[in-house]
């Protein structure tokens, strides 16, 4: 399944977005990733599902996902991120981590995550998100 959600993360063209802003901040299940530094699992609505050292997640109403990562100890500049789709995703979709977008506030404590559709569109997706 890893590689085949993999497979489907490309490169996302420029579409639109939704002005309305959500933020999920609800308790989530904590997430068991032993050798990540945090990680997330998010539904397609921006609902933080499980985390670990993440505290929210805004969601723009399009594709742009903004995760805010908790624990101040984590250096961003120099962690490794991977985001895959989940398995309710659209068939075809894409996912991708994509720092220093503006509509995260260039935060830099805030992970941007970008889904779209199969046409390069801003798209709703459920994904998944580890910072090494």
């Amino acid at each position: 399944m890893f590689l085949t959600t993999l497979a489907r993360s490309a490169a996302l063209g420029v579409g639109s977005i939704a002005l309305v802003a959500t933020s999920a901040t609800a308790a989530s299940a904590d997430a068991y990733a032993p050798y990540a530094q945090a990680a997330a699992h998010v539904s397609s609505n921006g609902t933080l599902l499980k985390s670990k050292n993440i505290d929210n997640v805004t969601w723009s109403g399009g594709g742009v996902y903004c995760v805010h990562v908790s624990d101040p100890r984590i250096d961003l500049s120099e962690s490794v991120f991977t985001a895959t789709l989940g398995r309710f995703a659209s068939r075809g979709g894409t996912v991708q981590v994509s720092m220093g977008r503006s509509e995260c506030g260039n935060d830099p404590r805030t992970i941007p995550v970008i889904s779209g559709d199969t046409n390069g569109n801003f798209a709703p997706n459920e994904f998944y998100l580890t910072i090494q």
